[in-house]
């Protein structure tokens, strides 16, 4: 395990006056966001403030909140003109005041424990600048995406706890770390949250890991709206990819549909025969997930769900490659206005 992961053994017991701000990005989230905010408000560590940041909503996000604000002295909220999470989070830490900040999401549900997991894994190690607090799906709606998405993250905790795959998310933080790396990079709309947590890392900092299940993020995708949304998230991260010159992720991430690509064209005129396009694909998902569905055999994943697996994520890859190139002609003209189309 790489020594940057850190994973408390003896957790100490933080100060119960020790505030935690948390910041909540909010757009149009009526439908989870009293939800959300009750979670954070029944916290077991009760020296927290809530900063919500209003990011230019048009539903009735805004009124829900401001009814809890009644009630609840720890909640305070912030508008802002439309600009993206980033922008939200970075106006939301500039009104915070508590030295550990959570970044928490108004469609996600939070374990009572979550910040007390959290302050116990920063507690007494100051090389520790993030917490990677592990989570699984908050089914909104039983759909094939969601049963997926839920399996997919019990092979993942299976896997960090084998030693297989590293952390490779934060949402706590202290300000300390921050302050040396910087905050959101408000140009990024996909991926910045990965941005921010490998520059913590490059800060010097160690990031410790909560096991078990103290969060979910609010899932009800159908299988057209993942893939819609895998599309536009590919389409977006490439400037996460060319920001920090990621040219093998970019070419892991298409090499599969290029291939795919310059192959049907051989095949429909009977240059190549029609099993070797079915071949590309077979081998590409095999390789690919292989891994994952071994690691999923020693889980209490359903088996279903298993044999279902490569093909939801399969149709992820398809769909962010497709994303992917046509966010390389979107950074192409960002980066050379004048050119000719």
């Amino acid at each position: 395990m790489s020594s940057s992961i850190k994973t408390p053994r003896d957790p100490q017991h933080p100060r119960e006056d020790q505030l935690v701000s948390i910041v909540l990005p909010m757009f149009n989230d009526q439908d989870t966001v009293a939800t959300s905010l009750r979670s954070l408000l029944n916290q077991s560590h009760k020296k927290i403030e809530i900063i919500v940041v209003d990011d230019g909503s048009t539903d009735r996000s805004a009124v829900i909140v401001s009814d809890l604000l009644k009630s609840n002295s720890e909640l305070k909220m912030v508008s802002i003109q439309h600009g993206g999470t980033s922008k939200a989070k970075n106006a939301g830490f500039a009104y915070s005041k508590g030295d550990t900040i959570l970044f928490a999401e108004g469609d996600a549900l939070y374990a009572e424990d979550y910040v007390k997991k959290a302050l116990e894994a920063l507690s007494g190690d100051s090389k520790v600048g993030a917490v990677c607090v592990l989570g699984r799906p908050w089914r909104r709606r039983d759909t094939f995406v969601t049963r997926c998405i839920d399996a997919e993250q019990i092979i993942i905790h299976k896997m960090i706890e084998l030693g297989q795959k590293k952390p490779y998310y934060a949402w706590v933080f202290t300000r300390r770390a921050l302050e040396r790396a910087g905050l959101y990079d408000d140009s990024l709309t996909q991926a910045e949250d990965k941005d921010l947590f490998e520059r913590v890392k490059k800060a010097g900092f160690e990031v410790a890991l909560v096991s078990g299940v103290h969060w979910g993020h609010g899932r009800s995708e159908t299988t057209w709206e993942f893939i819609s949304k895998c599309y536009d998230k590919g389409k977006r991260r490439i400037f996460y990819i060319a920001k920090n010159s990621l040219e093998f992720e970019f070419l892991k991430g298409v090499i599969l549909l290029w291939a795919i690509v310059a192959v049907v064209p051989l095949a429909l005129f009977r240059v190549v025969p029609d099993f070797v396009l079915v071949s590309l694909v077979a081998v590409g998902s095999i390789y690919r997930y292989y891994m994952v569905l071994s690691v999923g055999l020693k889980t209490t994943a359903s088996m279903r769900i298993l044999l279902a697996l490569p093909v939801f994520q399969l149709l992820r890859y398809l769909s962010n490659a497709i994303g992917y190139s046509v966010g390389v002609f979107l950074l192409f003209r960002r980066r050379n206005p004048n050119a000719s189309p």
